[in-house]
């Protein structure tokens, strides 16, 4: 009976001993420890809330839409007043593209005080309601990207997953890269804001002083903000929408 249990005990062990090193070389992912909130912000109109559902269906989870701020309502010499709009603000284009571009920023804004007011820990996706996921495991890269970036002690506030000008500029590692200073950097419509990093960002962007994307370019330029970008894209925008400061709708 007990060599029973002695052979029973060395089969045990042998088969421990050769399955442990197995599971020693599965790769270890460390996705689950990084808190990543997802915003996609919209006016509700019926094509861009299709659009949404489309890229909701690609990650399989919900992106919570929050509202945007309808520009065409806004009161520029109220802005003005209470010191939120700068008086040198360019309003030289008809109005009501002005008065989206500051819907536009204002509405980026609310988010970064929305994570600031929740005291939000890790990182915040920002869409804008015309985006579109070009990665086939969008969740999964996006975290192993942040994790890419605090291996390397690289302290970002925004990290671009796209931008119109593909702009790109020293390599850090694989897809990801430091801003070209000498080309063009839009791509707000999506993009990671680094949530312990809020104060600092609501501090440089809380007063209006030019449209979204050019004062996030231009504060990165002038080494006030540290923006990260990704090549190729992994998020673009659909082409095929009309722009919602552009267009002459009148909402």
């Amino acid at each position: 009976m007990i060599k029973y249990i002695i052979l029973i005990l060395f089969i045990i062990v042998s088969i421990f001993i050769f399955i442990n090193p197995i599971i020693i070389r599965i790769p270890f992912t460390q996705s689950n420890d990084i808190i990543l909130d997802k915003y996609v912000i919209t006016l509700g109109k019926k094509e861009r809330i299709d659009n949404i559902k489309k890229q909701e269906a690609k990650i399989n989870d919900r992106i919570t839409r929050f509202n945007a701020v309808n520009g065409i309502k806004l009161d520029i010499n109220n802005l003005i007043k209470k010191n939120i709009l700068d008086k040198n603000y360019n309003l030289s284009k008809k109005i009501n593209e002005v008065k989206r571009q500051i819907g536009c920023y204002l509405s980026h804004l609310n988010i970064y005080k929305k994570i600031k007011k929740e005291n939000k820990k890790g990182y915040t996706i920002i869409f804008e309601d015309d985006f579109i996921l070009d990665s086939s495991n969008f969740i999964n890269d996006t975290k192993k990207i942040i994790h890419t970036l605090n291996n390397k002690n690289i302290d970002f506030d925004f990290l671009y997953l796209g931008n119109t000008r593909n702009n790109y500029g020293n390599h850090i590692t694989e897809n990801i890269y430091y801003v070209n200073p000498n080309q063009y950097l839009f791509g707000t419509y999506g993009y990671i804001v680094n949530n312990k990093n809020i104060d600092k960002i609501i501090t440089k962007l809380d007063k209006i002083i030019s449209p979204i994307d050019v004062i996030i370019q231009n504060l990165t330029y002038n080494k006030l903000l540290n923006t990260i970008v990704i090549y190729p894209n992994i998020v673009n925008y659909n082409k095929l929408f009309e722009s919602t400061i552009n267009t002459k709708d009148s909402t």
